[in-house]
């Protein structure tokens, strides 16, 4: 799906460079170099760990378009964005992106780009079962607790953009519950946090569910990039023209 404008980089003033593909890659993708030396659609979650942001762009030199991809081998021309630089990038489909959302490179191999949004999740079956919601900030609704007075619950939280070393936090944003609940992270590692419900009442169970909202903090200055203009779901990738943050 062509752009407004049949480039990728709309502004910019930062570096223009060119390696040798590893495999296929379009233009707006977001790109790594692979072991090998060569250029690979990225496999690393963009952030801290993920290097460098680098945009594949059009092949100007030999007359082709945002349309036209790479093949192995072929000379890739890319881009090495600074905060301010505008582009345009590769969204995978399926994505519904507003004016002013946060986009982050996908890091399965896809080299696309996805939407850094809000997310939430219910738990299942017990207090102790883990959840999975791979988003910056979101929600947890756990089961319905009986947690005794004085007692204390953990439970892990499997979510992708987590790393080592990361601040994650979280708060109760509402309950019906008796009883005198709190949380807190008890937990941070690579893909997962946990969280530790305490019952502070002396005697008194809890008696309901939690609604437990959670960030991990910083991250979405990990965000790579800005949407400056929306887009709605085609059934094909889509590019999208956004400002580096």
């Amino acid at each position: 799906m062509s752009a407004s404008h049949n480039r990728i980089v709309l502004k910019g003033r930062c570096h223009h460079k060119e390696g040798v593909a590893d495999s296929a890659i379009s233009p707006g993708m977001d790109i790594a170099m692979a072991a090998d030396g060569k250029f690979d659609p990225n496999q690393a979650k963009r952030g801290a760990a993920a290097g460098p942001v680098m945009i594949a762009k059009e092949d100007g030199l030999q007359g082709k378009s945002i349309d036209d991809a790479y093949a192995t081998d072929d000379i890739v021309f890319y881009y090495m964005p600074s905060s301010g630089d505008e582009v345009n990038l590769l969204v995978k489909d399926g994505q519904t992106i507003a004016v002013g959302d946060l986009l982050i490179g996908e890091g399965t191999g896809t080299g696309l780009w996805v939407e850094l949004s809000a997310g939430a999740v219910t738990q299942l079956t017990s207090i102790t079962t883990a959840v999975t919601v791979s988003t910056v900030t979101g929600t947890i609704t756990t089961v319905s607790s009986t947690l005794a007075g004085a007692a204390e619950t953990t439970f892990q939280v499997n979510n992708t953009l987590v790393e080592a070393g990361d601040v994650v936090s979280v708060s109760i944003q509402s309950t019906a519950s008796a009883g005198s609940p709190m949380v807190f992270v008890s937990a941070v590692a690579a893909g997962s946090f946990k969280i530790t419900i305490s019952n502070l009442h002396a005697t008194a169970a809890l008696n309901n569910t939690l609604t437990i909202g959670f960030a991990i903090v910083g991250k979405n200055g990990k965000a790579s990039f800005k949407a400056l203009e929306a887009l709605s779901p085609s059934g094909a990738n889509g590019f999208v023209r956004a400002e580096r943050v």
